[in-house]
């Protein structure tokens, strides 16, 4: 994820034990464009739940990068290896919604098969 991100995460995690509602909202708001540039999407969602209870709105949720939040989420578990069944025992999901992600997945990265799928997410998904 490199070393701009880790300053962010502990930046985040400071901003989250207790310091003034000004200095909070610039931690913040500079986590989250790191966060987003890294494709860190925990630590996104961690950034947003912190902009929301310091009352600041940050950018859509739904995409970070070429892939959608859940797409990101089914790939990098494909990236760690695991089935379809176990994707979908772990986010919840049926296996028949693991596999719509997929297709989506690999159309929109132009991929073909699982191998290669798993190879963009080793390269491109850092958490």
């Amino acid at each position: 994820m490199g070393m701009p991100a880790l300053a962010a995460q502990t930046r985040l995690e400071l901003a989250e034990l207790a310091i003034g509602d000004d200095e909070r909202r610039e931690i913040v708001v500079s986590c989250h464009q790191i966060f987003q540039q890294a494709g860190a999407v925990l630590w996104l969602d961690r950034c947003r739940r912190l902009a929301r209870s310091a009352g600041l709105t940050l950018g859509s949720s739904r995409r970070t990068g070429p892939l959608t939040k859940r797409e990101t989420q089914v790939v990098e578990l494909v990236g760690e290896g695991l089935t379809n069944a176990d994707i979908a025992a772990r986010l919840f999901l049926s296996e028949r919604t693991v596999e719509a992600h997929l297709r989506h997945s690999y159309a929109r990265l132009g991929l073909t098969t699982r191998v290669a799928l798993a190879r963009w997410a080793a390269e491109n998904i850092a958490e």
